[in-house]
Order: C-alpha cells, then sequence, then structure tokens
C-alpha cells in the first residue's frame, strides 16, 4: 500500500493511491508532465492508474484532469451536479458521474462522496477505502459538517486543509472582498478552524493514526506559524505532519497490509462493507462551525 501528496496548496493539488493490484488519483491541477514527472519520483507505475476523482471544479484542483485522463486513458468520477461540461465539452473522454453518500467500487478501491460548502458547484469530497485502510481528504471547505464529523473519526488517515492564519489574513495583502470570501462559511478552513476539529475528534474515540495538514495558503499561511498555532492551541494526540505549500509528501507507512495476492472483487466487497458501515451510524451532531 502506498499513498502520497504530489502537492498541495493554491495553485495545484494532487494526491495519489496505490495497491499492488492497481492506483488512482484525487484531483490533478498540475500539467501532465509535471504530474508525470512527481509520480515517476515516488515510483508510481503509470499503467497501474484505474481512474481519477474530482472534488471541484477550481483550476487548482482540476486544470490537469483532462489531459491526465485521455493520456492514461481512465475515467473521470466528478459529481453530477458541478459543471464538469464547461471543462470537458467537445472531449472524448469517459464520464462516471457520482452522487454523494453513495459507495462506488472500481478494482481493489471503494470510496464515497461527501459534500463540502465552497464556492464551486456541487463541491465534494471524499473517503477512500482500500487493503482495509480508509483515507478521508477534507479540504476546500467554510465548515466543517456533520458527515465530515464520521467520515474522519473513522478513518486511518486524515488529510486536513489549514488554510490560512486569521491574523495573517486579516493583515495581508488581499483586497477586503477575497478576504471575507476566504473566510465564509464557502470559503476555507484557518488553522484554527482545522485544529479545533482535531481537538474535537480527539474525544470521540477517533480511529486516526495520522493527519497530513494540507492546503496552506501561500500568501496567509506557512508551515512555522501553523506549528505555532497547534503549541498554543492543539489539545489533540495525533501524529502529523504539515506538508509544505507545493512540496511533495510521500505517505508513512503506516501497518503492514500487502494484499498483492488477493481477489480484487473481495477486496472490494470488504472495502464497501466499511464504507457502509461509517455511511449507517447515527449522526447525531448538528453542522459544527469550528
Amino acid at each position: 500500500m502506498k499513498y502520497s501528496i504530489l502537492g498541495s496548496g493554491s495553485k495545484a493539488n494532487s494526491y495519489l493511491f496505490s495497491n499492488a493490484l492497481s492506483s488512482c488519483i484525487l484531483d490533478n491541477g498540475y500539467s501532465f508532465n509535471e504530474f508525470s514527472k512527481r509520480a515517476k519520483s515516488l515510483n508510481y507505475d503509470l499503467t497501474k492508474f484505474k481512474f481519477i476523482l474530482v472534488t471541484h471544479t477550481h483550476k487548482d484542483h482540476i486544470s490537469g484532469v483532462k489531459v491526465s485522463a485521455k493520456k492514461l486513458k481512465i475515467p473521470i468520477y466528478i459529481h453530477k451536479n458541478s459543471d464538469y461540461f464547461e471543462y470537458f465539452k467537445k472531449e472524448k473522454l469517459e464520464i462516471r458521474l457520482i452522487e454523494t453518500n453513495k459507495i462506488y467500487s472500481y478494482n481493489s478501491f471503494s470510496f464515497i462522496a461527501f459534500k463540502t460548502s465552497h464556492d464551486a458547484p456541487a463541491s465534494v469530497s471524499y473517503s477512500i477505502n482500500f487493503d482495509n485502510t480508509t483515507f478521508t481528504v477534507i479540504t476546500d471547505t467554510g465548515y466543517i459538517t456533520k458527515e465530515m464529523i464520521y467520515y474522519a473519526k473513522n478513518s486511518d488517515v486524515l488529510f486536513l486543509e489549514a488554510n490560512y492564519n486569521p491574523q495573517m489574513l486579516k493583515e495581508g495583502p488581499y483586497p477586503l472582498y477575497l478576504k471575507k470570501r476566504i473566510e465564509s462559511d464557502k470559503g476555507h478552513l484557518s488553522n484554527i478552524n482545522a485544529i479545533n476539529f482535531l481537538n474535537y475528534l480527539s474525544k470521540k474515540n477517533s480511529r486516526i493514526k495520522i493527519v497530513y495538514f494540507c492546503h496552506l495558503s501561500e500568501i496567509n499561511n506557512n508551515p512555522e506559524i501553523l506549528k505555532k498555532d497547534i503549541l498554543v492551541n492543539g489539545k489533540f494526540d495525533f501524529n502529523y505532519i504539515i506538508c509544505p505549500r507545493n512540496q511533495i509528501q510521500d505517505g508513512i507507512t503506516i501497518f503492514d497490509n500487502n494484499k498483492s495476492n488477493a481477489n480484487s472483487n473481495n477486496i472490494a466487497q470488504e472495502n464497501s462493507k466499511t464504507l457502509k458501515n461509517i455511511s449507517n451510524l447515527d449522526i447525531l451532531e448538528d453542522n459544527l462551525l469550528f
């Protein structure tokens, strides 16, 4: 099992997940040449990529998806109510339209999309399961929802946005309308939002083994500031890694789960059961503005 962040931040984002059977991509804001270069530097076999998941249609997440899908000859999964047709029109691509809170399987992977609160049509993110391991990505959202709480707490690996430090945003060079957009319910999570979310999850019997702080703003945040914010406000005991902007971050091994000789259909069935257990949980909390 292998997973990596090819890069995250305001300019481009992409995540890779792989096992002995196949691999998948979540978002790609890089050119195909840059994507290939970064993936190969981490020893990913491009021929093993079988599909691309898209969270939303902002440039830093989708600009490299079309060419990557064509070059790799793989399908694109995207929410049915997104404005995908504006990006993929007149292209011979295999587009698979999805809904939220419905489990999908492909080869040895199972995944489920959930809503995010962002200024893009039908913006979503994903919880992905393979090799009995669950990964959840929560970025590009203005607040945390009850669904996010449950997908996060039942994940082994959590990728969590910490986009801006509130003081840096307030005192920074952005015009007022952009500052308001970033800190709005349709914007991004701040360092404090992310830290408070983890403080909350740490009290909820979460199975999280590691958190990757990602999607840091180029202007309104940096790893040193985030470290200070965690030191002052953090009460959680999760292991974590802060991902510098636009830098490759290879995932650390959290268990030895070699399924190379397993049947992919059986793995997909196991993964679907795991996600179904998560999606069927009784959700008691209201939406929470962390």
